[in-house]
């Protein structure tokens, strides 16, 4: 499944802030090629962290990435939305 935070940050060096997010993808992910850091406004408050994990029950990774957000980020981390999207095809009932 693939992980997708959208974090607000408070104003930062960019270097700084992808250089954390990496190493907290790092921990959370076996795929390392798979992690994405987009920031999404000039003013760098708004930034998606994107990456895969294997297929688990939601509720049961949410926290840990949360936490590993945090601790990697706890300098400029002010919040976060964890969302999931599920990569296996779904079949049709027709």
């Amino acid at each position: 499944m693939t992980v997708i935070i959208t974090l607000t940050i408070s104003p930062h060096p960019q270097e700084d802030v992808e250089t954390a997010l990496q190493y907290a993808a790092t921990k959370l992910t076996s795929a390392k090629d798979s992690i994405k850091i987009i920031f999404l406004e000039k003013d760098s408050t708004k930034v998606l962290l994107q990456f895969w994990m294997p297929d688990a029950a939601q509720y049961k990774v949410v926290d840990e990435i949360s936490e590993q957000i945090k601790m990697s980020c706890w300098q400029f981390y002010q919040d976060s939305i964890i969302s999931f999207k599920n990569d296996r095809k779904r079949k049709s009932t027709s």
